[in-house]
């Protein structure tokens, strides 16, 4: 029978991963992007953004962030921007290599995805720590 705390721990447990999705062949061939869907970017991620960030985002031009991987603690820079006459983002530049090759990523794996939207200025540090997190929950 499980205690009160761990009753207390699994009703207060939030799943950080606000974006899971099964990856697509067209995620993981040479198109070099991953498609997200457009509800869940603009509800975890735009709706806590620097609003010119969003629009940046939205016109299709994009921004640059870091998406820091979980799995191994390492840092990698890609593009989020709205994919023209979709109703989908993309995160683009480097996404096969960074991610897809890199991890050995294949069509079916799950993956989860965490915006952090907290700035480094708004804290009193030097860079701008909003970012993404990236974690592969579950191998095909």
């Amino acid at each position: 029978m499980a205690s009160f705390s761990d009753l207390v721990a699994l009703t207060l447990y939030k799943d950080p991963w606000e974006i899971k999705k099964v990856l697509t062949t067209s995620d993981v061939d040479r198109s070099s992007r991953l498609l997200l869907s457009i509800k869940p970017v603009e509800k975890y991620v735009l709706s806590s953004m620097d609003e010119n960030d969003a629009r940046l985002c939205r016109t299709g031009r994009g921004k640059e962030f870091v998406v820091w991987d979980a799995d191994d603690s390492s840092p990698h820079k890609l593009f989020l921007k709205k994919w023209a006459n979709t109703k989908y983002f993309v995160l683009t530049n480097n996404w096969k290599k960074n991610f897809v090759t890199r991890k050995g990523l294949k069509r079916g794996d799950e993956i989860g995805l965490a915006w952090d939207g907290a700035r480094g200025d708004e804290i009193g540090l030097a860079w701008d720590g909003a970012k993404f997190y990236f974690k592969l929950l579950n191998r095909n």
